[in-house]
């Protein structure tokens, strides 16, 4: 070896460095591409396992729960990137088979969400892949009361949402919330005392229905069905025994009488301790659940309990078996703070500066249950919002107000120093349409003129 190298020598070994970094650049790139390709949004084999717990769990109930079978058509979908893996081909030809499963991705008019939709000429169960949570018996909760969705129109259960406004008011969550007690109470225990708990609630009930009237006690009816049915469902099928569930529906009971928002978010609770009712005091109800207009109406009298008068009087007196004075004292407190909270929603989302997108036949959204806040009856604000339409799509982090109104209409509220280069949602408007800023004060998507 020379005591000294010779440029040129400096030089070649410079090169053969550059040519071995370079190639080990390239050999790692190649790595992360080929792993990039290798590992969907959703990975595949996680999607198989999770398509064979549903099917075990429907396969478990062979139909005997609804006289129907909750096997079938079952997507799973990431939000982010819009990518789906089905349990099986569609009819149109927008999925591929990957490793024993069909892939693709969701057209930008399609909301995901857990929920059932019709696509590609398929009506599917779809469940947003990051709500499936990591034990078995709540995964396998979800996927059946999403199921249940599915066939729900098969069964005759009317999929309504109404808003029960009153339910965000002192009246409504006080004895909703004492209803919620007692049928915490009705779960935990069997026999005379189960039978007691399980008659305040219907009495708590009776009396709520009194102050709030017979149309917003038809709007609980109609969740109940619609989203109460399914979580029963959910329950009942997804594994564990009768003594754990009912344990684990107090529990959730007990959480969710002291949430903020009960107006979407009640009958995933009551409506399942309801239906867990009836399997013990009317065994024939699902035969003719179609048939029944109020679930707790037939749970009270399947109890043989007395709602024709004293309701008030008794209502006072059971109030005080679950600590209604704390109920009390803390609602009314809460209602000067829901004064101060409507204030703000009006001032933000009806006298404000605001966008309004009208809605069309085709106009879905997505939303948080526990979030809903109600202005009335006809107005309800979801936070977070993503919704579409035959005009396009929009995500709003910072919510979004739905007015039922005619016409029904989206309205976002337009902070200061927007502009339509800097706007606060990320809003995607289809051939055709545009953003209309001519009136500053009520900016609105329009059809372009042909």
């Amino acid at each position: 070896m020379p005591a000294r190298w010779s440029n040129y020598q400096i030089c070649s070994a410079w090169f053969c460095i550059a040519v071995i970094v370079i190639a080990m650049v390239n050999l790692v790139l190649a790595a992360r591409i080929a792993q990039t390709e290798k590992s969907p949004p959703i990975p595949l084999d996680l999607a198989k396992q999770n398509f064979a717990l549903a099917e075990q769990l429907a396969s478990a109930d062979d139909g005997k729960l609804w006289k129907m079978s909750l096997r079938g058509p079952l997507l799973f979908a990431d939000a982010k990137s819009r990518f789906v893996v089905a349990n099986q081909p569609d009819l149109h030809g927008q999925l591929m088979n990957s490793q024993d499963v069909w892939t693709g991705t969701l057209p930008p008019d399609i909301q995901i969400a857990n929920t059932s939709l019709e696509w590609s000429g398929i009506r599917w169960t779809m469940v947003v892949w990051g709500a499936l949570a990591a034990s078995v018996y709540d995964r396998g909760k979800l996927l059946m009361h999403e199921s249940m969705h599915r066939i729900q129109p098969e069964l005759g259960f009317a999929a309504a949402s109404p808003s029960n406004a009153h339910l965000d008011a002192e009246e409504g969550r006080i004895w909703m919330r004492l209803e919620m007690r007692a049928l915490a109470e009705a779960m935990i225990w069997k026999g005379e005392r189960q039978l007691a708990a399980a008659g305040h609630a219907m009495t708590f009930r009776a009396m709520r229905h009194a102050r709030v009237g017979e149309t917003a006690a038809r709007e609980e009816s109609a969740l109940e069905f619609n989203e109460g049915i399914c979580e029963y469902t959910g329950f009942k099928l997804c594994g564990l025994p009768t003594t754990a569930i009912v344990q684990r529906v107090a529990v959730d009971l007990a959480e969710r009488e002291q949430g903020e928002n009960f107006s979407r978010s009640f009958a995933y609770g009551t409506g399942t301790a309801i239906c867990l009712l009836l399997d013990v005091y009317d065994d024939g109800w699902r035969s003719d659940v179609a048939n029944t207009p109020d679930l707790a109406a037939r749970l009270a009298k399947a109890l043989s309990v007395d709602l024709s008068a004293g309701i008030e009087k008794r209502s006072q007196e059971f109030a005080r078996l679950y600590q209604g004075h704390e109920v009390f004292a803390e609602e009314a407190s809460r209602r000067i703070e829901r004064e101060k909270r409507l204030a703000d929603l009006r001032e933000r989302f009806i006298d404000g500066r605001v966008l309004r997108i009208d809605t069309g036949p085709h106009f879905r959204f997505s939303f948080n249950p526990n979030t809903a806040q109600t202005i009335d009856a006809n107005r309800v604000v979801h936070t977070p919002f993503s919704g579409s339409d035959q005009w396009g799509t929009i995500d709003a982090p910072e919510g979004a107000m739905i007015d039922f109104n005619s016409p029904m209409c989206v309205v976002l509220p337009i902070p200061e120093n927007t502009t339509v280069e800097k706007l606060p949602w990320k809003l995607e408007l289809a051939e055709g349409y545009r953003l209309d800023v001519s009136d500053n004060t009520n900016w609105q998507v329009i059809r372009e003129k042909k």
